[in-house]
């Protein structure tokens, strides 16, 4: 397989397609608990899996535990009830955020000799508040998803797509932990994960460039369409969660010492 981070991303996320016609995006992160356990979880909106029913999502398939090799697809069906019991909700109910635990999963899914092939996006690729600090305004973005629910259905594979910051990173928009890009944005985006992604060099608020340098942080996940209020004409501009978000359903939900257990864990991506 390919090895840039770019490459990657393509499969870092999943399409989820519901009874009622709905689609969106959801991602695969992980989190390392010490050198030989760790957890995988799926990120996605509120809005994309509440109460849905006959929800169902396609994987790629792997030659073995060790997620080497991609040598196919697997559609996984999920019963409504374990579907809704599975995903998790951020404490804050205005936060369109739900996470699931796809570690059960993917260990059930092993005892019947079937294997996921994916790239994780670690826990550790969310940037601290000090590497905020150094990610210049108007920052070129990328996003991953299934907008209008368009998908490389021959190969299951997403759609890329560039934007900028249209508003500081380091600042909370309107008051809340989210920020807008310019870019646009369409239904089957919501819960596509926005990185900062620099594989050729980049310059950072101190006027540091960094010739050749990589630089790869997740710092959002997509959850609303902005449009006119007079024609309801879209204005290519999308809402973002910031990421602190999903530490904080993470820690909520799953492990309660969460900012422990990341600064005693290796990298994964």
């Amino acid at each position: 397989m390919r090895n840039t981070i770019s490459d990657q991303l393509y499969y870092s996320t999943v399409r989820v397609e519901c009874g009622d016609g709905s689609i969106g995006t959801a991602y695969i992160m992980s989190v390392s608990l010490n050198e030989s356990m760790g957890k995988f979880f799926l990120v996605s909106n509120k809005h994309v899996v509440e109460n849905k029913s006959d929800c169902r999502i396609n994987f790629h398939t792997a030659d073995s535990i060790q997620n080497t090799n991609k040598t196919g697809t697997y559609t996984h069906k999920f019963r409504t009830l374990k579907w809704r019991d599975a995903w998790k909700f951020h404490p804050n109910p205005t936060i369109d955020l739900a996470i699931m635990d796809l570690t059960p999963y993917l260990h059930e899914l092993h005892q019947r000799g079937i294997y996921i092939f994916f790239r994780a996006i670690s826990i550790k690729n969310i940037p601290t508040e000090t590497e905020i600090n150094l990610i210049k305004a108007m920052e070129e973005i990328t996003f991953v998803g299934y907008p209008a629910g368009l998908i490389d259905s021959v190969n299951n594979l997403p759609i890329a797509r560039k934007g900028h910051l249209a508003t500081v990173l380091h600042e909370d928009f309107d008051g809340k932990p989210e920020f807008m890009i310019d870019a646009s944005v369409f239904g089957g985006s919501s819960g596509s994960p926005v990185c900062i992604l620099n594989e050729n060099g980049y310059t950072d608020t101190n006027n540091n460039t960094f010739l050749g340098g990589c630089r790869f942080y997740l710092i959002g996940t997509i959850f609303e369409q902005m449009y006119k209020t007079d024609d309801n004409q879209s204005i290519d501009i999308g809402k973002v969660l910031k990421s602190r978000t999903i530490l904080e359903c993470i820690e909520y939900n799953f492990i309660s010492d969460l900012r422990t257990v990341i600064a005693s864990s290796a990298n994964a991506i």
